[in-house]
């Protein structure tokens, strides 16, 4: 945002864009949504991969792309709730500019980075664990 912004803004205004926004509750609500469902999803693919066995490289992108998701759109519903019942018209407008253009458009670009984090995750979980076994059998 600050590249795009700042052209026309200056630098300094530029980089500090989110106290210009009226996104800031939805965004403060995203990021604590983001670590409270990353603990919870988190703590379970611990389990799927640790206890269950399943595969590491499938458990940490899934549980990534449902912690993006749920995140997003639990983010998108506080301001669908805050300005959509006050737009006049048609009552999919506010839900298509309040839930579903904020979700696909972080999912399109977070899709991606997050993939790779979850392998990393993934990967990481299943080495700590084997790492616990091979302390615990000593």
């Amino acid at each position: 945002m600050t590249v795009l912004v700042a052209p026309y803004e200056g630098y300094l205004k530029a980089f500090f864009w989110l106290a210009d926004v009226g996104y800031l509750v939805n965004i403060l609500v995203g990021v604590v949504l983001i670590l409270f469902l990353g603990h919870l999803f988190g703590q379970q693919a611990g389990k799927l991969i640790l206890i269950k066995n399943w595969n590491p490289f499938l458990v940490g992108p899934i549980n990534g792309l449902v912690i993006l998701f749920a995140s997003v759109f639990l983010a998108s519903c506080v301001g669908f709730f805050q300005e959509g019942p006050y737009h006049t018209g048609s009552y999919w407008h506010p839900f298509y500019d309040y839930i579903v253009k904020p979700v696909s458009a972080v999912m399109y670009f977070g899709a991606i980075p997050v993939l790779f984090v979850g392998l990393w995750f993934g990967y990481r979980i299943q080495g700590k664990g084997k790492a616990l076994l091979k302390k615990l059998e000593e």
